[in-house]
């Protein structure tokens, strides 16, 4: 399997591809997870440079020892992590056990629609809980596992658009990846029936 390119990556972060490169894009970066945790690190790194940017055009007007000295002690408390001696309680352990997966990453509860439900009115909406993460990933899938529909998103919300290309009488799978610094959290696939 071909990863992306940079150039691939840089057009997809600044919206620059047209839809069917877009479309190869998101469904590469739904099973590639090197390339999905790449395009994170730099979507972080290019909002993070501008915000530092825009930070130090006003800090160039201030007294720049005063704002050197300030910032000096803010990546310092950054930088230096404290150190709790607190043991997690037997309860806390539990709770934790139950929301992670076996690798780990926090398992995102889905609220709607439910496994293996069929679609009754229009428009389908997805609807699951928050976990901590930047941005979810919404994917429908055939039941080959070839991408349908993919999304974006900051809300736990996401309604299928008309023009997703569902065909009634078919069965799909959808999922939802929780992303932060690389994929954070994910809910197993559900499958979801169109009916004729």
């Amino acid at each position: 399997m071909r990863h992306l390119r940079a150039t691939e990556a840089a057009a997809f972060l600044d919206g620059g591809l047209a839809d069917a490169g877009r479309r190869r894009v998101q469904a590469h970066i739904d099973i590639c997870d090197a390339c999905r945790a790449e395009l994170v690190d730099v979507g972080r790194a290019t909002e993070r440079r501008g915000r530092l940017s825009s930070r130090a055009a006003s800090l160039r007007f201030g007294r720049w020892w005063v704002s050197a000295a300030a910032a000096a002690g803010i990546v310092a408390l950054i930088l230096i992590p404290s150190r709790s001696s607190r043991r997690p309680t037997a309860l806390e352990q539990t709770r934790a056990s139950r929301v992670a997966d076996a690798d780990g990453q926090r398992r995102i509860e889905v609220i709607a629609p439910s496994d293996d439900g069929t679609v009754t009115t229009t428009p389908v909406v997805f609807r699951w809980h928050a976990v901590p993460a930047d941005v979810y990933k919404f994917s429908l899938l055939t039941e080959s596992g070839d991408s349908v529909w993919a999304q974006a998103t900051t809300d736990t919300v996401i309604t299928l658009p008309p023009d997703a290309g569902v065909r009634s009488g078919n069965s799909y799978f959808w999922r939802v990846d929780a992303i932060a610094n690389g994929i954070v959290g994910k809910t197993r696939p559900y499958r979801i029936n169109f009916p004729r």
